[in-house]
């Protein structure tokens, strides 16, 4: 079995390397541009959390921001490959957007990226667990 804390030095030199390239460049200002570095932003800031909540040994809040975490993950990839310029800008300037169920936007994201495998089954193999459940 690894070492928990060999995968969360190796989960923080990750978030640490993303939140440095993402300094690094300027971006167009831009709707996807904006809503992207705020996905990533949002992910990044759950993902430490979820460490700092587990270091602290609040075991089922750490829990708790997993399906946010998997949330954004889900809406970034939609937004970037899935999403039409005009469902980006109403994303941006309406906050009662109506994104697709997870469901139908999991479906949807593995129809657009799969490479003969979908997320949910890539997930399921991974961790063993029925992520179906999380995308519902």
């Amino acid at each position: 079995m690894t070492d928990i804390n060999s995968i969360f030095k190796k989960g923080e030199v990750v978030r640490n390397r993303l939140q440095q390239m993402l300094s690094e460049k300027e971006y167009a200002c831009e709707d996807i541009n904006n809503l992207l570095a705020a996905y990533t932003d949002l992910a990044l800031e759950h993902h430490e959390s979820i460490y700092l909540l587990i270091d602290r040994k609040l075991y089922g809040s750490a829990f708790a921001l997993v399906r946010p975490l998997f949330d954004t993950f889900y809406r970034a990839h939609w937004v970037c490959g899935c999403a039409t310029k005009e469902q980006v800008h109403e994303i941006c300037n309406n906050d009662s957007f109506q994104f697709p169920k997870m469901s139908d936007m999991v479906r949807i994201i593995d129809e657009k990226y799969a490479r003969g495998f979908t997320l949910i089954a890539a997930l399921q193999a991974k961790y063993l667990v029925d992520i179906s459940i999380m995308a519902a």
